[in-house]
């Protein structure tokens, strides 16, 4: 549980689930990186094809500090995007369920919702995407006032949804 760097389960309180967004909402993020990384390429065909006899200096360094700084630049694009798809989580507890969001590099929302608040779950995959890779969305509706706990780009939506309800049940059963 340390981990996830959430307070304290409780007394007998144990984890179930671990669900974590789908690694194809990280691949989306990171596109930028290759568009970056062809900045220098583009760059060099250009110099190559146009005169630029005005600028004193040598292109060749030019062209490796522009190849330099958009790397350096899609790199951290990338780092951010990793660290948002690694930290953000949903851990379901056999008493309540937890929602870890990163937001950014240095700001975290916890919230969580006991098992005997919820009143309904549902799954949405819209998209031909999440229909052929299998995320989408899991809502779980509340008795409390935030009315609607959302798990957003999770993998396999249906079956995270039907676990949530089998921990419930067995959850209210006890």
């Amino acid at each position: 549980m340390e981990k996830y760097r959430v307070s304290k389960l409780d007394e007998n309180e144990k984890i179930l689930l671990v669900v974590k967004k789908h690694w194809f909402v990280v691949l989306i993020r990171s596109v930028a990186l290759i568009g970056f990384a062809l900045i220098p390429f583009l760059f060099y065909v250009v110099t190559e094809r146009v005169d630029l006899s005005f600028f004193t200096g040598n292109i060749m360094y030019l062209n490796l500090a522009i190849g330099a700084v958009s790397v350096l630049i899609g790199w951290i694009i990338f780092f951010v995007a990793w660290t948002d798809y690694y930290l953000d989580s949903w851990l379901i507890t056999n008493k309540r369920l937890i929602d870890i969001e990163q937001k950014g590099l240095f700001s975290r929302d916890v919230a969580t919702l006991r098992l005997d608040k919820m009143q309904d779950v549902t799954f949405a995959m819209e998209g031909i995407f999440a229909t052929m890779i299998g995320y989408g969305e899991v809502r779980v509706q509340t008795a409390g006032t935030q009315t609607e706990f959302k798990m957003s780009h999770v993998s396999n939506p249906r079956k995270v949804a039907e676990m949530i309800l089998k921990i419930q049940n067995e959850h209210l059963e006890k």
